[in-house]
């Protein structure tokens, strides 16, 4: 068995969680009422079965696109 370097993985999660959202973050965002735009990626039927409210829907096939992002807001 070989010994994993503890430093590395410190390093490696708090880079990760530098750029990650988890529902945990944006529940409190939301709650704050942060100025913030969450893009669901989705296919359509999912996101009209269910979806967070103010969500904006960006399914696959569109991605390539800035169409539904908010230059103004911190996109999530």
């Amino acid at each position: 068995m070989s010994l994993v370097d503890t430093n590395k993985a410190v390093k490696f999660f708090k880079n990760k969680l530098e750029f990650t959202t988890g529902p945990v973050e944006l529940q409190h965002m939301i709650e704050d009422k942060e100025d913030i735009n969450i893009v669901d990626v989705r296919y359509p039927a999912d996101f009209h079965t269910s979806h967070i409210p103010g969500a904006v829907n960006i399914p696959p096939g569109e991605w390539d696109s800035a169409h539904g992002l908010d230059h103004h807001k911190v996109n999530i």
